[in-house]
């Protein structure tokens, strides 16, 4: 049974306000009218229009997967020299996090720049991420490993490495074997230095399952087998929080067991699937992104809803990617950059 959980600590605290418009909505935000937010639309054809996602912010500028950085908010973009096999860029603790694969080697790349400093994990795997905070210890995994380590279940490993990357190793305490079809890892992560991973289980008749596993340092914690994915977004200031079956809940570990709880969404705007895990801290406030929406909570009801029109020049048809850019939100989605000013601006109109 699904907790639902509504989000009260912003009952008090929420969304600043600068300004609003009174033509005849009595909807209400923190004690203003208004609930709409209204953005101005950019556009910029090269580089990489078709997939420009923003990631993070650092020294003055906008960082966008694949490859590309803004320093005047989103107008215009500029791309950055790789190696040419640049995939991804992403946000790990406010720093660079490049992956980078050679399709006819299968070998991935993983590079982490903090401080100045560069940490290079080369894992010549078929299948898995790096789990990594900082620090020289990295974990990634190995699927279908046939007999390259041997003893771990399904020939599948959670692997270490304790220097930055050189060797990998399994680690001494695999995941519990799964008493039935094969099984391989989804994923593996690291956060607050928590290991989890996600194990795939290959049901007959081609479906999959999938199991959530938390190692407490001594001994493994194993959720119950879901039909559907999990996926762990961490939010500072916000706490953990769980994208799966269709909906965003928050996550915590209760003993040895997990609890889910559901953030409502309200009955207008329902549309609670979180499909790219977009979620940002923005001055205190929790935002979520889903694919075509974003999500901001509205004080009177502590659920949260969708501030954008749906259609028309103010409207945000989607998201790709969202950064907190000196006073305002940027989002980027394919070649447009949309802009709104932050703290939110409220309107009555659409």
């Amino acid at each position: 049974m699904k907790k639902k959980f509504y989000l009260l600590m912003f009952a008090t605290s929420l969304l600043s306000v600068t300004s609003c418009e009174k033509d005849g909505n009595d909807d209400q935000n923190n004690g203003t009218t208004g609930r709409y937010i209204h953005w101005t639309r950019f556009e910029q054809t090269t580089p990489n229009q078709f997939s420009r996602s923003a990631r993070l912010v650092k020294d003055g500028k906008i960082y966008a997967s694949p490859y590309t950085s803004s320093s005047d908010g989103g107008v215009t973009w500029v791309d950055i020299p790789n190696d040419g096999l640049g995939r991804e860029f992403l946000n790990l603790n406010g720093d660079f996090w490049v992956e980078s694969r050679n399709s006819g080697t299968n070998t991935k790349i993983y590079q982490a720049i903090s401080g100045g400093s560069s940490i290079t994990f080369n894992t010549n795997f078929t299948t898995g991420n790096v789990a990594w905070e900082g620090g020289s210890t990295a974990y990634s995994y190995l699927n279908n490993s046939g007999s390259t380590y041997g003893g771990a279940w399904d020939n599948d490993y959670i692997l270490v490495s304790n220097n930055s990357g050189t060797t990998w190793t399994p680690i001494t305490m695999q995941p519990p074997a799964h008493n039935g079809p094969t099984s391989s890892y989804e994923w593996v992560r690291l956060i607050d230095g928590k290991l989890f991973a996600l194990s795939r289980i290959f049901a007959p008749g081609g479906f999959t399952n999938y199991q959530l596993h938390y190692f407490t340092g001594n001994s493994w914690i194993s959720s119950s087998v879901y039909s559907y994915q999990i996926s762990l977004r961490k939010v500072t200031g916000h706490g953990i929080f769980a994208l799966m079956n269709g909906g965003t809940y928050r996550f915590e570990i209760t003993g040895p067991a997990f609890s889910f709880q559901e953030i409502e969404f309200e009955d207008d705007f329902n549309n609670s699937t979180n499909t790219q895990g977009i979620m940002l801290n923005a001055g205190g406030n929790l935002l979520i992104g889903s694919e075509f929406k974003l999500f901001i909570p509205r004080p009177q009801t502590d659920r949260m809803y969708n501030p954008s029109p749906l259609d028309g020049s103010n409207s945000l048809p989607g998201i790709g990617g969202m950064v907190l850019f000196g006073n305002e939100l940027i989002v980027t989605r394919g070649s447009f950059t949309y802009k709104t000013p932050f703290p939110f601006v409220f309107h009555q109109n659409p």
